[in-house]
């Protein structure tokens, strides 16, 4: 999960409009355009935004923030903060020591007795405190009485951090593998989970992913429709479940095509955050940082374009960083046979999309 907990909200202002001559001919999308309550850096209180789409592509443009969910070193009992390998040597490793890519304080929230609330990130509201290094110590005061201290206060896990049970006493407990706590995410791997605690039945944010709005399912937009037609309501024809293709490149970079799959659905209101592995691979590196501090590096305040198939996850194809090529190529085929047969002819159309979508 990134840092930055709470997102832009949108209100949609435009309406659906067919492009036509000029740069988004060779684009052939719809257009929904709305408008952000919280802007990016830089847009001096501009916050338009514009997506187009049809049934079978949603093509949007947007900073991009770290998602490291899915991966066994997000978050780990030993290690809340994010910072042990920082005080450790530079080949120390992160695995055997249980060193966290991210703090604790991007996953959980702490519950009390009276309903007070205790989270790390946000902002505070009624009842409801926002303090990281006070969720840290409170983390591990509960840790240390077995998850189950005698005043009542617990660890709100929420639907990152698998518990060993969702009834009785284990539900205030982690599922653990050594330090590390199983961190979830909305896709699957594929892979047959082994039990209820099996970190391998997630998908990997090592794999590029991306995340998209919670309306953007039609599953979601059904049982909650007066709230995802107060944000997207010319979307009815969006359907992106996680695990469905996608590609991503940098504004500044067209050519660098990064293939990737819907890692998560995010907050009906969230837009713009990708995976560690999405990231990393930008940068033309492999492995995973090493701390928090190493992670927030990779928060990118540069302009990625985005394209999603809806409904394209390939059958059969588990989605691991071991079998990355094999997503990746069906990725790059889907990417092809939208453009026209050649990588080329998918460049170029989602360059005029592209072009499009960053008009406001």
């Amino acid at each position: 999960m990134s840092r930055f907990f709470v997102s832009a909200t949108f209100f949609v202002f435009g309406t659906i409009l067919f492009l036509g001559i000029g740069n988004a001919a060779s684009c052939q999308l719809l257009e929904q355009a709305f408008q952000a309550d919280v802007c990016n850096e830089g847009e001096d209180g501009d916050c338009k935004r514009k997506i187009l789409f049809n049934s079978s592509a949603i093509v949007f443009s947007e900073q991009m923030r770290v998602n490291t969910d899915g991966n066994i070193r997000s978050y780990s009992a030993k290690d809340p903060a994010g910072e042990l390998c920082s005080n450790l040597e530079p080949n120390a490793d992160p695995y055997k020591n249980g060193c966290a890519m991210n703090t604790i304080c991007n996953g959980i929230r702490v519950v009390y007795k009276d309903g007070r609330v205790l989270r790390g990130v946000g902002d505070p509201e009624k009842k409801v405190e926002v303090d990281c290094p006070k969720l840290i110590r409170e983390f591990n005061r509960i840790k240390k009485a077995d998850w189950s201290p005698d005043d009542g206060s617990r660890v709100g896990w929420g639907t990152v951090i698998r518990t060993r049970s969702n009834k009785g006493p284990d539900v205030a407990k982690p599922c653990k593998t050594g330090h590390f706590m199983v961190s979830m995410a909305s896709a699957m791997s594929g892979l047959p989970a082994k039990n209820r605690c099996d970190q391998a039945q997630y998908l990997d944010s090592d794999v590029p992913s991306v995340v998209v709005p919670l309306c953007w399912s039609q599953v979601y937009r059904t049982k909650n429709p007066s709230e995802c037609k107060k944000y997207i309501s010319n979307f009815e024809i969006h359907n992106v479940l996680p695990g469905d293709l996608a590609v991503v490149r940098r504004r500044d970079a067209p050519n660098q095509l990064i293939f990737a799959v819907v890692g998560d659905n995010g907050p009906v209101h969230k837009i713009g955050e990708a995976s560690v592995g999405l990231h990393w691979r930008l940068k033309g590196r492999h492995g995973l940082p090493r701390t928090k501090n190493s992670m927030y590096k990779l928060d990118n305040k540069d302009l990625f374009d985005v394209i999603v198939f809806p409904g394209s996850r390939p059958k059969k194809i588990v989605i691991t960083p071991d079998s990355y090529a094999e997503m990746k190529n069906a990725s790059k085929r889907q990417f092809i046979s939208w453009g026209g047969g050649k990588l080329s002819d998918g460049i170029a159309r989602f360059s005029e999309c592209s072009l499009a979508v960053r008009s406001n």
